[in-house]
């Protein structure tokens, strides 16, 4: 009789053996950790909801499914940002600024609300900086704890995920020194978690499922802040309003964001949901942001032992010596797209996006213009070689060459290189700053060396330039080394007139102009807007040797894409000379005494005259000229108080002695002197009218050396004569030259033929302004003093 008790037995480890099971689910788990545990969305927008934030989390995951190192750039960029913006809140004297609060900001964990906004934007850490350095908002006044205390997530589900994906590592260690088989799976398995410890270092200051804002209330209009910045706030913006701080495309971010774009229109992005309104409502994490150098080296580091760990499967065994050889082409790709890849995204995000944004006419951002400054080892070595390349060239071809400092290039105008240099733009709302050029699309496609690209953009001819009128107050030495790197001639024409028929012949014997002068040399050329017409499409800029531009035509160059530029620091000194020589005049009486004395009267009626000293000078428009005329007045030790679209910063305001009213009326009923120094725009047309007579002191003194328009002659008439204002004195008309009989005749007005900024050293500062800020144009994207910007 068989026996069916049971048998009852203690603990029976299990065998030893790994089954199909057992590695599919080990390396499943671990992969899944590093994609879906590690990554970092940032903060949704304020109507998002769960799926939402599952669906940005997803996003993220799927890029790293893609590509691991995808993920760890991503990481990377975003840890520059963040320490830069340490660097630039530390140096403004914010010391408490982390590196955790630039991650936050670039989250969008700060929102910006202005009066004129419909609904708070989210700021990143450059704006976020710029704000507060130029006092529109306060810095945040958040510490990094409170900061930590918002993250959501799970620090044992992060302790799980390195635990994890380190014992995956040690095991498999184990195994390559016990002489153990490891399967191809398990090798793809630790790459990802090479990855892993990467972004997990990069994001170990990032605060993770972060679901509020913060909200910044600015003082200022958005519209200001945007005029303020030199700007107008009509200008078209595919972001939020700020685009004009901050935007820096890199040559990564626009080759993800046109496949990404691109798989939306053909069927569906697994990797980012669409940012649908403007201004954005948040920031959206996969955007790719500029790498520092130090950290772009760490990132080539791990995604070098990333891409080699395929070669250590080299000589294991493969079912078919088909799939082995398929696997070492594989592994071989990997590790050769780890150095091409890097190097040409490298060459791409400093020579070749740069380049073609600067052709294209493009307005760039303030970050974009300090790129421009910085010193980086890959433009460094490309520079050099086109100086080096340069020099090779004989002298009979090398007016051929573009200046190797120059970003600005011509192009061929048809052929391989034409075609490959053009744009394609499939972005939502078609953002001009998304378009990617056709050969970066297929370069990074197949990830070929980029040569036609680059033989196009290092040929091309010196930009031509034209001043109306020959310069008469820069030496020839200047001229010389200008036309080096330029195609200069001027045109001689003694009027308007002759201008008009000259200009015409020179465009159709020497071919279009890329930049024009004004206001070169003395006779009088206005008006200018058929002269200008003459110039599109080709004109980039027009510099002005002069400051003042109310008579150009600013909004029809804006239109065309054309800079224009004035000289308001070549005359600001000048300026600021009669601007106090009057101020001083009406104080002293100095016509009534001079009259007395040609009418045989010693001294007369001027005895005693009131002293400056101790006096409060009210400058309308602390620019350039204002500025002067403060340190001028300071030396008299009158009191300064200002009115400006803008506060100075607070070393400029100690610098000047100045203080700071915020609105006109409170200017001037506090001043015993107001001096008018602002430009002549829409907003300041009568800005001093009956009403603003009203607001100042009895017996007041008035100075204008900006323009007529400003103030309204009428008003200041019935000012002076019920003796609300003492004395005036005018160096600009509403009418000129035939101004108004009254100022000539009246004992209370001194008055200049508009002569203030007309000095020897003035025309010649100006002069070299002009061709300074065509200078600044084609190397740096940017001129020094715009008055509008471009809408190319």
């Amino acid at each position: 009789m068989t026996s069916n008790e049971t048998e009852f037995v203690g603990w029976t480890p299990s065998p030893d053996g790994r089954g199909t099971y057992d590695i599919i689910f080990t390396c499943l788990v671990t992969t899944f950790l590093c994609c879906w545990t590690s990554v970092y969305p940032n903060i949704p927008a304020p109507g998002d909801g769960l799926w939402a934030s599952i669906r940005d989390r997803l996003g993220l995951a799927c890029m790293g499914l893609l590509g691991p190192e995808f993920i760890i750039v991503l990481a990377i960029g975003q840890k520059s940002s963040a320490r830069r913006s340490v660097a630039k809140f530390h140096s403004k004297g914010h010391t408490k600024w982390s590196i955790t609060h630039g991650f936050f900001a670039d989250m969008g964990g700060f929102v910006l609300e202005a009066d004129d906004l419909e609904r708070p934007v989210p700021l990143n850490a450059e704006q976020l900086f710029y704000l507060v350095k130029e006092r529109y908002i306060e810095c945040p006044n958040i510490t990094e704890k409170e900061l930590r205390d918002r993250n959501k997530s799970d620090g044992f589900a992060r302790l799980v995920t390195i635990w994890q994906a380190t014992w995956f590592i040690i095991t498999f260690i184990a195994r390559l020194i016990q002489g153990l088989h490891v399967t191809t799976m398990e090798l793809t398995a630790v790459s990802f978690v090479v990855i892993l410890f990467g972004t997990a270092w990069c994001w170990k200051d990032k605060p993770s499922d972060v679901g509020t804002t913060i909200p910044l209330k600015s003082h200022v209009r958005m519209e200001d802040i945007i005029r303020s910045a030199g700007r107008q706030p009509e200008q078209p913006y595919y972001q939020t309003p700020l685009d004009f701080i901050s935007r820096d495309e890199t040559a990564l971010n626009l080759a993800w964001q046109y496949y990404n774009e691109l798989s939306r229109k053909l069927l569906f992005s697994p990797f980012s949901r669409r940012v649908e309104k403007v201004p954005w409502d948040r920031n959206p994490g996969d955007i790719f942001l500029r790498m520092d150098f130090d950290l772009e080296l760490v990132g080539v580091a791990f995604i070098l032992v990333f891409s080699a760990v395929f070669l250590t499967a080299w000589n294991i065994p493969f079912p078919s010596a088909v799939e082995r050889d398929f696997w070492r082409a594989a592994s071989i790709y990997m590790l050769v797209y780890g150095f091409v890849g890097a190097a040409w995204m490298e060459f791409a995000m400093w020579i070749f996006v740069p380049q073609d944004r600067l052709y294209q006419g493009l307005e760039p951002s303030f970050v974009e213009r300090e790129n421009a400054d910085r010193s980086h080892p890959i433009r460094d070595f490309y520079f050099k070689v086109q100086e080096w390349l340069k020099n090779r060239k004989s002298r009979a071809t090398r007016s051929m060459d573009l200046d190797q400092d120059s970003l600005v290039p011509r192009r061929k105008k048809g052929g391989v290189f034409a075609f490959l240099s053009r744009s394609h733009n499939i972005s939502h709302e078609k953002d001009p700053y998304m378009g990617v050029q056709v050969g970066f699309i297929i370069v990074t496609s197949v990830l070929e060396v980029p040569v036609n690209m680059s033989s196009d953009i290092n040929v091309g001819k010196k930009p031509r330039v034209v001043s109306l009128g020959r310069p008469e107050f820069i030496d020839t030495e200047y001229i010389q080394d200008f036309q080096k790197d330029f195609d200069y001639d001027f045109l001689d024409v003694r009027n308007h007139q002759e201008a008009l028929e000259k200009l015409p012949l020179m465009l159709e014997q020497h071919g279009p102009i890329d930049a024009f002068i004004i206001r070169m040399g003395r006779p009088p050329y206005r008006p200018f807007d058929k002269i200008f017409k003459l110039l599109t499409p080709h004109c980039k800029i027009i510099a002005s040797a002069a400051a003042g531009y109310d008579d150009l035509a600013v909004n029809w160059c804006t239109e065309q894409g054309i800079w224009l530029c004035n000289s308001v620091d070549a005359v600001a000194e000048a300026t600021a000379d009669m601007a106090f020589f009057l101020t001083l005049a009406v104080i002293r009486d100095t016509y009534r005494g001079e009259r007395s004395l040609r009418e045989g009267n010693w001294r007369g009626p001027v005895v005693p005259s009131r002293d400056p000293w101790g006096m409060t000078l009210g400058i309308v428009g602390m620019g350039a000229i204002g500025k002067c005329l403060a340190k001028r007045a300071i030396a008299f030790n009158m009191k300064i108080k200002y009115f400006n679209r803008r506060q100075l910063s607070a070393e400029d305001e100690a610098k000047y002695k100045a203080t700071y009213c915020p609105t006109l009326h409170e200017l001037l009923a506090q001043s015993d002197v107001v001096s008018i120094n602002c430009p002549l725009t829409r907003e300041t047309e009568n800005l001093i009218s009956t009403e603003e007579f009203k607001m100042m002191k009895d017996g007041a003194f008035l100075v204008n050396t900006a323009r007529g328009a400003i103030v309204d002659e009428t008003a200041l008439i019935d000012a002076l004569e019920s003796g609300k204002i003492t004395r005036a004195g005018l160096d600009v008309f509403l009418q000129e030259p035939g101004l108004n009989d009254y100022f000539k005749t009246s004992e209370k007005v001194v008055i200049q033929p508009h002569v203030a900024g007309l000095t020897d050293l003035a025309f010649q500062r100006g002069e070299k302004e002009a061709f300074e800020n065509i200078k600044a144009l084609f190397k740096n994207g940017s001129p020094i003093s715009p008055v509008n910007f471009s809408k190319k």
